[in-house]
C-alpha cells in the first residue's frame, strides 16, 4: 500500500465537507488520519536561513470543528486513513487501518501531514502536525524559523485536504515545535567522529542510539516534555527517504547533505502549558505561541545546545580519548574499555574476519557492543586505514542555510 494526499477539491465550498466510505473504526479511542506532503497553494516560505521550524503540532478543540466536519472524525476514531493508488498514481479506494498514532514518537522528517483525534480528561482535540518545509519544498533539510508562516501551510494544507472551513491559527494551541540547525562539515566521516565527540559532552541524561542506528544519533533528554536535543546525521535518512520514493532528490544533493550534522531541538507541550501558566521562561511568559519571533527561537536553540556542543572540536582521537569515551559510554572499567579499543584497533590492522575468528563468540560480541555504545558503527567495525583531517570546531552561530550555502562550505 502507497500513501497519497486525500484528493483536492478546489470547487467545494469551505463550509462543506466531502463525504466518503468509511470501513471499520470506533469511539472509544484517538483517531488518527496521515497524509504524505503536498504543496498547499498560497503558502510560501521566506528565504532560507540557517535555522528552520522542522516541525509544528497545533490543535483545537473539536467543538471549534464544523459540525459535518466533526461528524466525521468522530465516526473515524482510533483510524488510520490509507489510499491504494494505481499504476498511474490515482487514488483507487480508502481503507481504514485501527492503529494509533503518537505525536511525541513522529520524527520531525516524517513526510506528510498527520492528523489525530484525542480526549484529554473530558474534552475531545484535533490534532495536527507536519514539518511546514516538508508540505512546501520537496524536502525538509531547509526551511524557515517564521513560525505564523509555518502555521499558515499546515492548516491551509488541512483545509484543502478536508475540503472545508478551518479555524485560523490565532484559534489553536501549538504543543511542540523542533527548531532544527544544519551545520556543515567537510564529509560523512566527520560527521561521524563529531557525534562520537558529542558523545563525551557533560550531560548526564545523554545516551547513544542503538546498533541498528549505526550511530547516526545523540539524544538529550529524549523523554523530556519540555525540551529535548538530538544531533544526527542527515544524509542517511535522506537515501533512505530517496529509496522509499517519499522524497525526490538528484544525486548531487543527496551526496552534499551526507556532509550535513543536524542540531534538533524539540520544545515539547510542557513548555507551552509553562507559558500560560507560570513564570519560568519570563521572555515567553504570558504571550501567544503565533507571537514568537525568529530571534528568540533562535535563542532557544542556542540556549540548550550552547553548554553542550558550541564551540565543540572535532579530531581524530588518540588512544587515551578513545578508551575514556568507551568506558564513560558503557559504564565500564578502564581496562575493559581498553580490551574493546584493543579489539577495534586488531580489526583495522588485520580485518573484521580475522579478528572474530581468533575470539572468543561471547568476548568478540562483547566488545562490538561497548564500541557500539561509544558511537563507533558497523562501518567503523572493518578493516582499513584511519583517515585524518584537520581539527574544525562546531559554531552554533554558523548554520547553512540553504543547497548554495553548502556548496560553497564543501
Amino acid at each position: 500500500m502507497t500513501l497519497c494526499p486525500l484528493p483536492l477539491n478546489t470547487s467545494a465550498p469551505l463550509s462543506g465537507v466531502v463525504p466518503f466510505e468509511v470501513v471499520g473504526g470506533t469511539q472509544s479511542g484517538p483517531g488518527s488520519f496521515v497524509i504524505p506532503g503536498q504543496s498547499a497553494p498560497g503558502c510560501t516560505f521566506d528565504a532560507p536561513e540557517g535555522l528552520l521550524l522542522d516541525w509544528i503540532t497545533l490543535r483545537i478543540s473539536v467543538n471549534e470543528l464544523p459540525p459535518l466536519l466533526q461528524e466525521r472524525l468522530f465516526a473515524n476514531l482510533d483510524s488510520v486513513c490509507a489510499f491504494v493508488l494505481d499504476g498511474q498514481g490515482n487514488p483507487l479506494e480508502l481503507r481504514w487501518e485501527s492503529k494509533r498514532l503518537n505525536f511525541d514518537a513522529l520524527r520531525s522528517d516524517a513526510p506528510g501531514l498527520y492528523m489525530t483525534v484525542t480526549y484529554v480528561g473530558a474534552e475531545c482535540f484535533f490534532y495536527l502536525g507536519a514539518s511546514p518545509a516538508s508540505l512546501t519544498q520537496d524536502c525538509n533539510v531547509f526551511g524557515s524559523l517564521d513560525i505564523r508562516a509555518g502555521a499558515d501551510a499546515i492548516i491551509s494544507h488541512a483545509r484543502r485536504c478536508f475540503a472545508c472551513w478551518l479555524p485560523h491559527l490565532e484559534d489553536w494551541e501549538c504543543c511542540r515545535l523542533d527548531v532544527t540547525g544544519n551545520y556543515a562539515l567537510p564529509d560523512a566521516a566527520m560527521v561521524k567522529t563529531a557525534l562520537r565527540t558529542l558523545l563525551q559532552t557533560d550531560n548526564a541524561r545523554r545516551k547513544a542510539t542503538s546498533a541498528k542506528n549505526g550511530g547516526d544519533t545523540v539524544l538529550w533528554s529524549p523523554t523530556s516534555d519540555r525540551f529535548a536535543g538530538k544531533a544526527y546525521h542527515k544524509g542517511p535518512h535522506l537515501r533512505y527517504l530517496a529509496e522509499k520514493e517519499q522524497i525526490d532528490l538528484d544525486p548531487e544533493r543527496l551526496a552534499l547533505a551526507d556532509r550535513l550534522l543536524r542540531l534538533e531541538l524539540r520544545v515539547g507541550s510542557r513548555f507551552f502549558r509553562e507559558i500560560k501558566n507560570s513564570k519560568r521562561h519570563p521572555a515567553f511568559a504570558g504571550r501567544p505561541w503565533h507571537n514568537f519571533t525568529r530571534s528568540e527561537l533562535a535563542g532557544l536553540h542556542r540556549a540548550f545546545f550552547g553548554p553542550l556542543v558550541d564551540g565543540v572540536e572535532v579530531r581524530n582521537m588518540g588512544r587515551v580519548e578513545a578508551i575514556a569515551l568507551i568506558a564513560a559510554a558503557n559504564g565500564i572499567s578502564e581496562g575493559r574499555a581498553r580490551a574493546a579499543y584493543g579489539t577495534y584497533k586488531a580489526i583495522k590492522d588485520s580485518g573484521l574476519d580475522e579478528v572474530k575468528a581468533s575470539m572468543a563468540k561471547r568476548t568478540f560480541l562483547l566488545h562490538k557492543m561497548h564500541l557500539l555504545a561509544a558511537g563507533y558503527s558497523d562501518a567503523d567495525l572493518c578493516a582499513g586505514n584511519v583517515v585524518q583531517f584537520k581539527p574544525i570546531r562546531i559554531v552554533l552561530a554558523q548554520p547553512v542555510s540553504g543547497w548554495d550555502d553548502l556548496r560553497k562550505a564543501a
